[in-house]
């Protein structure tokens, strides 16, 4: 089950990543499935938006997809738009696809 916090923290703090890299490792796959927070977003658009490369690395490494578009924003959007390099060079050497 995933807690309150765990979704507030990966929500608005940037500061500590590691943290947010337990608790992603911590989740059963398909618990990371049938997230979403209140906008919709997947576990994969909050990593590339709040920029947590090391929990987008594990959900790439468990075969998570990157290309699901939430209100037309793909995580690779979402990281672009917040000028989140890092994340978009991550998922280009990760061959992920990104839309046209």
């Amino acid at each position: 089950m995933i807690s309150s916090n765990f979704i507030n923290f990966l929500n608005f703090n940037l500061e500590t990543p590691p943290l947010i890299l337990n608790e992603v490792v911590n989740m059963k796959n398909e618990e990371i499935k049938q997230f979403s927070d209140n906008r919709g977003y997947k576990l994969q658009h909050l990593a590339a938006e709040k920029n947590h490369l090391e929990a987008l690395n594990e959900l790439i490494t468990r075969g998570f997809e990157f290309d699901d578009k939430i209100d037309g924003k793909t995580p690779a959007d979402l990281a672009f738009d917040n000028k989140h390099y890092n994340i978009v060079l991550n998922l280009l050497n990760a061959n992920f696809k990104f839309p046209r």
